[in-house]
Parts: C-alpha cells; structure tokens; sequence
C-alpha cells in the first residue's frame, strides 16, 4: 500500500529580473532537490519611469521555459514601485500581456504581437497606436548608452547626481561602464534619449482615451526631465527651467494617481519626487 503524503502547502519564490540572469539554474537546483516552488519574474516597470520592454520579454519568457523545464508549480508576475511609485499603472501592462499569453500557452504565443494585443485588448485603442508607443517607450531605458542592474539610470537622476554616481557607482554600472565616465558619450546619450521620447511620443494625439495620454505624456516627462537634469550639469543651458518641470510633474504624479490606485502610497511617492530639487544643476 502506498504511504500517502499530505501536500507541502508552502513553495519558495525564484526571484530574478534581468535577462541577464535566468533563472533556469536556480530552478532546476529546487527541482532536483525535490522542493515546491515558483519562478518569479517580473514587468520591469519599477524604477524604470517608462517600462524596460527589451527586459521584460526576455525575462517573463525565461521564466515561463524554466518553469516548464523544471516542473515549477506556476509562474508569478511580480510589480513593485521601488523608492517611489513613479512610473504609471499602464507602462506594468505589457508585462501582465505578455506573462498572461505565455503562462497560457508557451508554444502558441512565442510569436505573438504584444503590441497589438494591447491594443485590442488593454488600451482598446482602435488607432493601433498605443501598443507600439508602450513597446517603443520602454525601450527608452537603453538609450543613454550605461545602466545598472534592474533599472534604468534614468530613475537614478532623480537620487544622484551623475558627479556622485562617478564617486561611488562604478561598480554598481553594469552596462556601458565606458560610456559613464566619458563626458562626451554621456552627452550624445541624453540627447538621443531625449530625441526618441519625443519621437515615440509624436503620435500620441490619435489616441482617444485622454487618461492614457496623460499616463504615457508623463512617463515621457519625467524621463525627459532625468536626461535634462544631466545635460545641465555638463554645462548645457536650460537649468532654469528645471525646477517649474519637476513641480509640474509632481503635480501631475498627484493628479493622476487616485484615477487608478488607491490612496496610499501618493504622499510618499510625490514627496520623494518633490526632493530630488536639491540636486537640480545652474
């Protein structure tokens, strides 16, 4: 007769974000030891302003093979607002797509045309507009060229300045570590970022849903504003406008954040945001 064994009814959570690191190796060492577990990735949307679309369908995809290779119970989508949640609800939705179509059917969905999806079924955008401005505007996060790790150094500005970044962060940029140091390259880098927000951007105005606007108009701000922050502190004009761009942002942080999440959060969120004014340059 068979010893009968009652279900473990706890199961530890891989974590890992960067494509950089699958999770493949973790999860065939639980299933080999014969523990419940899940295979954790996650949106990238966390401190990110904009999304990292490029991250997140490399590691949700990574996860979901895992988790079928090594027998995972399932796979859970992670999303967080690290340090303030700055970026908006909406820039979260191509990973949810993304890790639901996965999650449902790995081989029917390898291919699938995310940004069409969320046309049709997140924003209801009949302009087909919206998918791949979402999909353009979280690949923002590659264009100054250095990063660290699950991140875009974007989001950093509003805590650092790039001078103490290079007092203290080498070791922290893991990507394009070359181009941090070299004024120059920094430069070319926030400047091309810049020029891609507003060219991804540019076709906003088809779109009908005017929340959804406002959402992706200030993702697109406040990474604007992180790459300007920059190039005044290298020199360029147009510090004195800084401190009227960040009170609006924060402002429309504050304006937004009840028509989508619940109270809690937004004071703490908008008062970091309002801070990071004591590391604004000329």
């Amino acid at each position: 007769m068979r010893e009968w064994r009652a279900r473990p009814r706890w199961s530890f959570l891989d974590w890992g974000y960067d494509r950089e690191r699958s999770l493949g190796p973790t999860a065939g060492r639980l299933a080999q030891a014969g523990q419940p577990f899940y295979v954790c990735p996650g949106t990238s949307s966390w401190t990110s302003l904009t999304g990292r679309t490029d991250n997140a369908i490399a590691n949700i995809l990574d996860a979901v093979e895992a988790a079928h290779r090594h027998g995972a119970r399932g796979v859970l989508l992670t999303d967080w607002g690290d340090g303030g949640h700055w970026q908006q609800l909406p820039i979260s939705y191509l990973g949810y797509a993304w890790h639901a179509a996965l999650s449902w059917s790995l081989e029917a969905n390898r291919e699938l045309d995310v940004a069409a999806v969320l046309d049709r079924f997140a924003f209801r955008d009949a302009t087909r507009t919206l998918g791949r401005l979402a999909w353009d505007l979280g690949n923002t996060y590659l264009k100054p060229g250095f990063r660290r790790g699950n991140s875009s150094i974007l989001y950093w500005f509003y805590t650092a300045t790039l001078a103490e970044m290079r007092a203290s962060w080498r070791p922290r940029i893991k990507y394009g570590p070359e181009v941090f140091v070299d004024n120059g390259a920094v430069r070319r880098g926030m400047h091309e970022t810049i020029e891609w927000i507003d060219s991804v951007l540019a076709p906003i105005s088809r779109v009908d849903d005017e929340l959804l606007r406002r959402e992706f108009l200030h993702a697109g701000a406040m990474a604007r504003h992180a790459a300007r922050r920059v190039l005044v502190e290298l020199g360029e004009p147009g510090g004195e406008a800084l401190g009227s761009d960040l009170d609006a942002l924060v402002a429309e942080l504050v304006a937004l954040w009840p028509r989508r999440n619940r109270h809690g959060g937004m004071t703490d969120s908008a008062e970091k945001l309002a801070a990071s004014r004591a590391l604004l340059r000329g």
